[in-house]
C-alpha cells in the first residue's frame, strides 16, 4: 500500500509541476489508492444518496443515528460515554431497498463498502466457511472504516435441520462471533 501511494504522490506531484512530492499530493494520493486488504473481495464504491431512496423516513433516520452520527459527532459520544453499535441489522422482503439503504450509509460516510451474498460463505470442505467468514472481517478490519453488507444472510440459518445444518449453525455462530468483535 505504501509503495502504491508514494508512486501516486509522485505522479500527482509531477502532473502539478512540482519538485517534490509535497502534503497535498500525498492527500491526494490517499483518496486514489484502494487497500489492498479490498483487492480479494468485490468492492463498489457506491454514489447512493439518502436522497435518491424514496419513502422509509423512520428507518433512515435511525440508520443515520445509529452510524452517521457516532462518526460525525464523535467528541459528544465520547463526553456521554456511550458507544455506537457494532451492527446494524436491515431485514425484509427482496426490493424494499435493504441494499440501497447500505449503500447509502456507506456514501455518506465515506466508508468503504463490501458486499457479500451468504451462500458464497459456504465450501463443502470442512472449517473452510467459517474461514471464510473469519477472512472477511480481518479484510474489512483492515480497510476500515467500512460497511459490510451480507446479503441473503437467510441462506447462513435457513437449513439448520437438514444434514448440513452442522456447517449452517458454525458458520452462524463465526459470523456472530465476528460481529461481537
Amino acid at each position: 500500500d505504501l509503495r502504491a501511494l508514494c508512486a501516486s504522490a509522485a505522479r500527482n506531484a509531477l502532473r502539478a509541476g512540482k519538485e517534490a512530492v509535497d502534503l497535498q499530493s500525498c492527500l491526494a494520493a490517499a483518496g486514489q489508492i484502494p487497500p489492498s486488504a479490498l483487492k480479494e473481495l468485490l468492492v463498489e464504491v457506491p454514489h447512493v444518496r439518502w436522497e435518491d431512496i424514496g419513502g422509509y423516513h423512520s428507518t433512515k433516520e435511525a440508520l443515520k443515528e445509529a452510524v452517521e452520527w457516532p462518526m460525525r459527532y464523535a467528541w459528544a459520544f465520547e463526553a456521554m460515554r456511550m458507544e455506537a453499535p457494532k451492527g446494524v441489522l436491515l431485514y425484509g422482503p427482496p426490493g424494499c431497498s435493504k441494499t440501497m439503504m447500505a449503500k447509502a450509509v456507506a456514501t455518506e460516510t465515506e466508508m468503504n463498502f463490501i458486499s457479500i451474498k451468504g451462500p458464497e460463505l459456504f465450501s463443502k470442505y470442512v472449517g473452510d466457511s467459517e474461514r471464510a467468514v473469519r477472512d472477511v472481517f480481518r479484510k474489512a478490519r483492515t480497510a476500515a472504516p467500512c460497511v459490510v453488507f451480507f446479503d441473503e444472510v437467510d441462506a447462513l440459518g435457513a437449513s439448520r435441520e437438514s444434514e448440513g445444518g452442522g456447517v449452517s449453525s458454525r458458520v452462524l455462530a463465526q459470523l456472530l462471533a465476528e460481529m461481537d468483535g
